[in-house]
Order: C-alpha cells, then structure tokens, then sequence
C-alpha cells in the first residue's frame, strides 16, 4: 500500500499497487486505470529484431559529400538498423544517419 499527495486538490489518498506477472497488452495496461499520477507507462522491453540499440556511438551525419569536411554526432541512444551495425562490422566506418530510426539526447536541468 502506498499513499500519495494530488498537487491538484492536496488531498491524499493510498494506492494497491499490484504488480502484473506478465506483459500486458494495450488493453489490459488501459484498465489499470491511473495508478499514480503521472508515473505509469507501459512498456514492453524488446526492440524488433531488425533494429538494435547502441549507446555512444558515433553517426555520420551524411551532410556533405564523402570527400568534404563532414558532421558526425555521439548521441546518448541510437536505435538503427540492423544490417547497418553488420555493414560496419564487415567495412569499418561509421554508422550512416539515414540508417539511424531514433536518436535520444538525455538533457539534465538544474
């Protein structure tokens, strides 16, 4: 059992959390219902195998053309595409930006 304050109303109320032994699906995760404001999501945990994700890594950007002066970034995550992470692995180089599906930059304000 754990209590909680609604900034809303100031009024506390206590909460059961119950902790579901299995993923949910969409529908299942809906009837939870709010269990604390602002705190739950659901979330599965597997990247479809087609895609992998790497942490700082560097990604060429693709900007310029190959014998120009160019733009690489080391973002904090990077989701890309499979068959790119194998291309580097067999040719060397860098992970293209047009392979990259998602980029995350985690920004931490004082």
């Amino acid at each position: 059992m754990r209590s909680y304050c609604d900034s809303r109303t100031g009024a506390t109320a206590a909460l059961h959390i119950v902790i579901p032994d299995q993923l949910l699906t969409v529908a299942e995760y809906a009837e939870l219902g709010e269990l604390e404001p602002g705190y739950s999501e659901l979330v599965e945990g597997q990247v479809p195998s087609h895609l992998e994700v790497l942490q700082d890594v560097d990604v060429d950007l693709q900007l310029p053309g190959a014998l120009d002066p160019g733009f690489c970034r080391r973002p904090d995550l990077v989701v890309v595409e499979r068959a790119e992470c194998d291309r580097v692995g067999r040719e060397g180089g860098i992970l293209r930006a047009s392979a990259v599906v998602l980029v995350v930059e985690i920004v931490s304000v004082r």
